[in-house]
């Protein structure tokens, strides 16, 4: 008999959570934590009769998993991060496009930053990681507050200076991301299909996207991404709002910040990162009514918001050269700004057609309640419209 999610999520936990395997199932509890978009998010916690035994037998053993000063910060609460833990069911069909061996590899490097949780460990189909018991996940709107944005600029810019161990630089993650998911999504994507008889909606929808016209723009971005001079770095690649973990003090004030979701992180061009952020600044992707995002296209970052932002991104890398290609380096610091803003465009459309893709491959796989090919939809029509846009300001 195949197990519930519920069971499979305290199942996992049970087995990766440090002096959790010596506890009965039944000494567990489960719940869906809404918010993922790829995956099933549960909190799983013991029961509070098996309280204090499990606190003991959990604190000893992940102590000694804490490697350095900055991971003991990210394990703040000990009590709670050993009572409690949240566990990532991973969707159906994602493995098709993601690497679950990279972004292992991913969430171990940056947990040991000190910019994500503590990963306790995977199992088949999910990962236990540590419950950020105060934090709390943004909205698109959080983004455009000064101080969250900073917040947001120093995670980034710490990620892009991480290196991976030598035993993760492995394909896929020693070349850049992008062109190799754009590939790998067009491929689900392709063969993505609705009957008309049954889903008439769905099949109309799918027919307007014309995917079969889509390659065409992948070796587009991939042409421009490559000439552009930019520099590869450890990318997020999925940094929004609700990747954006905000833990508060008692009074309310901004304590710490924590990045979440490495699913489609690794080695890339720099600038995805930077219009991917730009490009979520914008939409809501937990409205609560349907299809589930609501994208508003004048909270798209101004001129003077991308350069605040890089400003303070840049305070927070030891050596902007890393950032271009050794022949594209610009000479001030002003000069630099103007750059990233164009490598923010260039990444705005690679993170457009990525969703675009992802929408349409999740459309009649995805077990989660959200209206994958309008969002589909809607992200290409801002891949158009940006198009559009840099072309009629380009001519002469």
């Amino acid at each position: 008999m195949m197990a519930s999610a519920s069971e499979m999520a305290i199942l996992g936990a049970r087995n990766t959570v440090p002096g959790w395997s010596a506890l009965a199932t039944e000494m567990f509890e489960c719940k869906v934590i809404t918010g993922g978009l790829t995956n099933m998010l549960n909190l799983v916690r013991v029961k509070d009769e098996a309280h204090k035994d499990a606190v003991a037998g959990a604190a000893a053993e992940t102590a000694a998993t804490v490697e350095t000063a900055e991971q003991a910060a990210a394990a703040d609460g000990e009590e709670a991060a050993s009572t409690m833990a949240l566990v990532r069911i991973f969707g159906e069909g994602t493995d098709e496009f993601i690497d679950r061996a990279a972004e292992q590899a991913v969430c171990t490097a940056v947990a040991r930053a000190g910019i994500a949780p503590h990963v306790f460990g995977t199992f088949p189909g999910g990962r236990a990681e540590q419950f950020l018991v105060r934090a709390k996940s943004l909205i698109n709107h959080d983004l455009h507050n000064e101080q969250i944005l900073v917040e947001v600029a120093q995670l980034m810019a710490k990620m892009h200076t991480l290196s991976l161990p030598k035993e993760a630089a492995h394909t896929p993650l020693s070349e850049p991301m992008t062109p190799q998911i754009l590939r790998r999504l067009y491929s689900s994507a392709v063969e993505t299909r609705f009957d008309v008889g049954e889903e008439p909606f769905k099949a109309l929808k799918l027919a307007a996207l014309r995917v079969d016209t889509l390659a065409t723009e992948i070796d587009r971005i991939e042409d421009e991404l490559k000439s552009s001079g930019m520099g590869i770095v450890l990318c997020h690649r999925d940094l929004q709002s609700g990747n954006v973990m905000i833990d508060r003090d008692e009074a309310g004030a901004l304590k710490r910040a924590y990045l979440i979701d490495f699913e489609y992180s690794g080695k890339d061009f720099c600038g995805f990162d930077f219009g991917n952020t730009f490009n979520e600044m914008s939409i809501n992707n937990f409205s609560s009514r349907y299809p589930g995002f609501c994208l508003d296209v004048d909270m798209y970052p101004t001129r003077d918001q991308q350069h605040f932002f890089f400003d303070h991104y840049l305070r927070h890398i030891p050596d902007p050269k890393t950032l271009f290609a050794p022949d594209c380096v610009p000479t001030s610091r002003d000069a630099m700004i103007d750059k990233l803003c164009e490598f923010a465009y260039l990444g705005s459309l690679a993170s457009h057609m990525q969703w675009t893709l992802w929408g349409i491959a999740q459309a009649d796989s995805s077990s989660i309640d959200f209206g994958h090919l309008e969002y589909a939809t809607a992200r290409f029509d801002q891949y158009r419209a940006l198009r559009a846009q840099h072309d009629d300001s380009s001519a002469p």
